[in-house]
């Protein structure tokens, strides 16, 4: 029989030692039985498993914790020691990559592919790795200030359904989970189990990109404010002159009372409200593209600010547009025509100083805007004015604004209900369209769906390749095999007693209870990232 042992610096006399290597960023752990001693053990080290003639070498393992245990076989101390990826704990990055413009582009001075990130990381990690395997084509987002590079590498990968593996050798790869090689059937296998534990599976995937963004054309009404400070039409103010508003100077000599004659000359014809179903002639504030009815104004506050459109400002820098009044208002006295309110070919953008209340779709303009009434020859009547603004549109009930989203089903037999994955990179905007005037407006995608949908479904395909669903399958073998993990092979283990030497493996199955599952251990790395954010009062991960 060949004998087996096992090593470690400052270890004098090893009882049993056991190995399991797993996926992932968080370092697995030997476990070894020792016999109490006086020698101090080193820090950092490499372990090593003896079988005969053949060794398998784990190198720079970092003594993690010892306790002491008195049992029938007398006193033992269990001793373990963390593998190299215990110092994947700690690092730093820093980096803003792929930001969007103002028209949702990526900047280019800022454009770094997957593969590029990738890279970024393992050597902030002092790793190497192949990234040829990570998806190509999307353009993630990120912001790395003081970021621990493990972390931001198992994050990336993830959204691709990838996963960091260390090899038998320490070498690191990046792979997808699930591919990878079968389990070796030779003369050393003395054990096999067939596994089935099929995950809980969603029935669809959905990506969840950001708020869509509309800019459109919306109708204004007049408003004012009541003493006691209500907001209403200006035909339902308390303090509505007789002879109604047409007839009045700009400083309102009809309205009684000192208060409310201020608040009429700070407000009449000066302030405007988007127009809603709620109104004082309901109307529905706008129809998206997408056949969404908004009904009342809360639907679509607070406003955005700007435009969806953008130009280039007076600094060179492209930027979103400032809103923008249009419409039939009076322009004045004219030697061509006396007098004379603007039209859709002429002057109908609004040239005035005003001011956007964003929370409450209100604008306040600095002089009366009016329009004269060829029939009566009054001038004091509302000007019929649109707000070209930008504005996310909410459920009428959830309050929830619609968002863009890319779904795929899973085709699972028992799936059930959605998974959500968040992208707020992916930004769908639409606007309004002018032509010539007499016809209708059109709605145009600033971004086409079919650039965003394909980014959308590398992340979709990427969740859906994390549940995997193969049936799984373990071997137990005698001796040290050299059993590397890959995408599919998720656990390899180990280990060396008075049993003898034997190498367990695992194929889309993870049947060691002493170690937490891959998912686990992510939700641990999660929880860790969250910790330190809090800790160095950075904005934790979502």
């Amino acid at each position: 029989m060949n004998h087996s042992y096992a090593t470690y610096p400052g270890v004098q006399n090893v009882l049993g030692a056991s190995y399991t290597l797993t996926h992932g960023i968080t370092p697995s752990v030997v476990s070894f039985q020792i016999t109490p001693q006086q020698q101090d053990i080193a820090a950092v080290g490499p372990v090593v498993f003896y079988h005969g003639n053949l060794t398998l070498t784990i190198l720079d393992c970092k003594a993690d914790q010892a306790s002491m245990v008195r049992g029938t076989d007398g006193t033992l101390v269990a001793f373990t020691a963390a593998d190299r990826r215990w110092r994947w704990k700690f690092g730093e990055i820093y980096g803003t990559y792929n930001q969007l413009d103002s028209d949702g582009k990526v900047i280019p001075d800022t454009e770094k592919t997957p593969q590029q990130l990738a890279q970024l990381l393992l050597d902030a990690m002092g790793e190497s790795a192949d990234v040829s395997q990570i998806p190509n084509n999307a353009r993630p987002p990120v912001e790395w200030v003081g970021a621990n590079p493990a972390e931001e590498l198992a994050d990336l990968l993830e959204s691709f359904g990838m996963v960091v593996v260390l090899g038998i050798t320490g070498a690191v790869s990046l792979l997808p989970q699930g591919v990878g090689a079968a389990l070796p059937v030779n003369e050393y296998l003395i054990e096999q189990e067939i596994s089935s534990n099929p995950p809980e599976m969603p029935a669809q995937i959905r990506v969840l990109g950001a708020p869509v963004r509309y800019q459109a054309r919306l109708l204004l009404e007049p408003v004012g404010y009541e003493t006691g400070g209500q907001l209403k039409h200006i035909d339902d103010l308390a303090y509505k002159p007789a002879g109604g508003w047409e007839k009045q100077s700009m400083f309102f000599p009809g309205v009684v009372g000192d208060e409310e004659r201020k608040l009429a000359v700070r407000d009449i014809f000066r302030l405007y409200r988007i127009a809603d179903t709620q109104g004082k002639t309901p109307r529905t504030v706008v129809v998206t593209p997408d056949g969404v009815s908004v009904e009342k104004l809360r639907q679509i506050l607070p406003l955005e600010r700007g435009l969806v459109l953008t130009g280039i400002d007076q600094n060179g820098v492209r930027r979103r547009k400032p809103e923008a009044v249009y419409g039939v208002y009076y322009l004045g006295n004219t030697s061509q025509e006396f007098p004379r309110n603007s039209t859709q070919s002429d002057n109908y953008q609004y040239k005035g100083r005003f001011d956007v209340d964003y929370d409450r779709g209100l604008v306040r303009f600095d002089d009366q805007v009016v329009a004269y009434n060829a029939d009566t020859k009054l001038f004091q009547a509302p000007a019929v004015l649109y707000l070209e603004c930008s504005f996310l549109v909410r459920h009428r009930t959830e309050g929830s604004a619609f968002r863009y989203f890319w779904q795929i089903p899973t085709l699972a037999p028992s799936g059930y209900g959605v998974d959500v994955v968040r992208h707020e990179e992916l930004v769908w905007e639409k606007y309004e369209s002018y032509p010539p005037p007499g016809n209708a407006a059109v709605w145009v995608d600033k971004i086409a769906r079919s650039e965003l949908d394909p980014v959308a479904d590398y992340y979709a395909r990427g969740r859906l390749a994390s549940y995997v669903s193969a049936n799984g399958a373990s071997g137990k073998y005698v001796g040290l095999q050299a059993i590397n993990p890959d995408g599919a092979i998720q656990q390899v283990t180990w280990e060396i007693g008075g049993g003898g030497c034997y190498t367990s493996a695992s194929r889309l199955y993870e049947p060691n209870p002493y170690v937490p599952p891959y998912k686990e251990r992510r939700v641990m790395d999660m929880q860790r990232a969250q910790r330190r954010a809090v800790r160095n009062q950075g904005k934790p991960r979502p």
